[in-house]
């Protein structure tokens, strides 16, 4: 009886420790998907806008990783498309 409240006391508290380490980040993210289309039609208005809500290195790389992996998108149907003389401000597009 003894060894089963041991290792529900153990599994308590490994399971709190996980909740609260996955939760670090939420207001990060939740500041980084909310940042305004028109704040982001360049890299340099995201940084500034991330620089801006952020101070630490770690919220300000998160920040980035979250609004890269939400709104970027690869365009498989032309990935090995060669386009000579192309413009490259119109090869990127909104897809929002």
């Amino acid at each position: 009886m003894k060894l089963l409240s041991v290792i529900s006391c153990f599994l308590i508290c490994a399971f709190q420790c996980q909740s609260q380490s996955m939760n670090v980040y939420s207001t990060v993210d939740r500041i980084a998907l909310s940042i305004p289309s028109s704040q982001a039609n360049s890299t340099s208005d995201i940084a500034s806008y991330i620089t801006k809500h952020f101070t630490k290195e770690n919220e300000k790389v998160r920040a980035a990783f979250t609004w890269v992996a939400t709104n970027i998108r690869y365009d498989a149907a032309h990935l090995h498309w060669v386009v000579l003389n192309e413009d490259h401000e119109e090869r990127v597009t909104w897809a929002m």
